[in-house]
């Protein structure tokens, strides 16, 4: 059964996937890096939508920090007193939000390039290199006679190294510009 995290992460997924679709549907090449900025600010129902959006990313923000907290706190929570590991925890969600979002800001009119370049870097190693090695290590000893499952890995690491220098290229280049 799916937990909690699950199903809420797929929700956040289905429904910016849809608004991504409509509006480049709406708005073709001329789509911004954020749909709120195509919509007319000085009508109401663009106003709505803006609100909305808005209100949707304050609320799903800490579901997408909520495995690199984990992480994080587990190495963290042994050096801290039990009695306060409650407000640790509120401070180091915390001290996270201010900094990814103080990032975003200092990102100012470069924030689609610097998520650009965060997209080919993580996308391309988390999604697509580091599952295919983890799958070359642990099938090292049953690959078969003819190595498909090597074959297949050994492609996708390449589409994976191809996506983070293009990607990261590109990205860098529009910074810049």
């Amino acid at each position: 059964m799916s937990g909690v995290l699950n199903i809420a992460m797929t929700l956040v997924i289905a429904l910016y996937t849809t608004i991504g679709i409509f509006g480049y549907v709406r708005y073709g090449e001329y789509t911004q890096a954020t749909i709120t900025k195509n919509l007319p600010s000085d009508e109401i129902p663009a106003q709505v939508v803006q609100v909305s959006i808005s209100m949707a990313v304050f609320f799903t923000f800490m579901l997408q920090f909520y495995v690199p907290i984990d992480i994080t706190w587990r190495r963290l929570k042994d050096r801290i007193p039990e009695k306060r590991h409650n407000l640790s925890q509120i401070l180091l969600r915390t001290c996270a939000v201010v900094f990814v979002t103080g990032i975003a800001a200092a990102a100012g009119h470069h924030l689609d390039s610097l998520i650009d370049l965060v997209g080919a870097i993580f996308l391309s190693t988390l999604g697509l290199l580091v599952p295919a090695l983890i799958d070359i290590v642990g099938n090292w000893n049953e690959w078969g006679a003819l190595k498909w499952l090597l074959y297949k890995d050994i492609v996708i690491i390449g589409l994976s190294l191809f996506g983070l220098f293009s990607g990261s290229y590109y990205a860098i280049l529009n910074m810049i510009k």
